[in-house]
């Protein structure tokens, strides 16, 4: 099989010898596909500079079987945006935090236009944050991200998992048609979604800081394009409810880019 310039995103590059790299890639119309990119390591390669991360790139290959041989690979000029491709500093992170999900969580040859389209305005959106300024005034959390940033990870994971099959409603009580109430508390059940927690004293500010309980209106401000900032601990308990959900579908899996975050987003 021969695939000419298909838009691409690299997920992450393997040495295979001392002059070669696998590239696991994210593709719009063949899903993540792992290339045997030959020669790339060599320093007059003309690929050497151009497989890297967060770069959109149209890439041919050719061949047949599990890792097919990489032929070409170009700038794809007509997505760049007007901006520069270059993630730095904590939008760095949190793009290769990005990366690592998608290699964790999509099947190689299984393509995802929708999922392939909002990863690549994620990247428009990390790479249009504003300059990161650390100082008190500025809204940076305890893990060393702007809400801005906290935000776009929380509505990429979210997409994420949707776009995997492992979506659960986050306006309506698992296996009910009743929906969520603001002002009720919630409690997650792995591979249902949210139940009242039908607790006494729901009303208590103790139950709404546990991490077994969340109130019902930070549940639904998950959903994708909310843009209300609810305040840190709103965000505190969204990034609880993203990482039950996320646990449920990794598994074992362990997603090392959260240690460069201190405590883990």
């Amino acid at each position: 099989m021969r695939v000419l310039e298909q838009p691409c995103f690299v997920l992450v590059n393997r040495p295979y010898s001392e002059t070669s790299w696998i590239v696991d890639v994210f593709s719009r119309s063949f899903g993540r596909q792992a290339l045997m990119a030959k020669g790339a390591r060599r320093l007059k390669s003309k690929h050497r500079g151009m497989l890297l991360p967060f770069q959109p790139l149209l890439i041919s290959w050719v061949g047949k079987g599990e890792v097919p041989t990489l032929t070409n690979a170009e700038l794809d000029f007509s997505r760049f945006s007007g901006w520069e491709y270059e993630l730095k500093g904590r939008a760095k992170i949190c793009g290769f935090y990005c990366n690592e999900l998608l290699a964790a969580l999509i099947q190689r040859g299984d393509p995802n236009s929708t999922l392939f389209d909002f990863y690549q305005q994620t990247l428009d959106r990390l790479l249009k944050s504003s300059p990161e300024k650390i100082n008190a005034g500025n809204g940076i959390n305890s893990s060393g991200l702007t809400a801005g940033l906290f935000k776009i990870l929380r509505d990429f994971e979210l997409c994420l998992i949707r776009e995997s099959g492992y979506g659960v409603s986050l306006d309506k009580e698992a296996n009910s048609s009743r929906e969520i109430e603001d002002s009720e508390f919630y409690q997650f059940v792995p591979k249902r979604g949210f139940v009242n927690a039908n607790v006494v004293g729901k009303g208590n500010s103790a139950v709404g800081h546990s991490s077994s309980y969340f109130q019902g209106h930070v549940i639904k401000s998950l959903s994708l394009g909310e843009s209300v900032d609810l305040g840190p601990v709103a965000r505190t308990q969204s990034k609880q409810i993203m990482r039950m959900m996320l646990s449920d579908v990794l598994g074992h899996k362990r997603i090392m880019s959260r240690d460069l975050f201190f405590p883990r987003v």
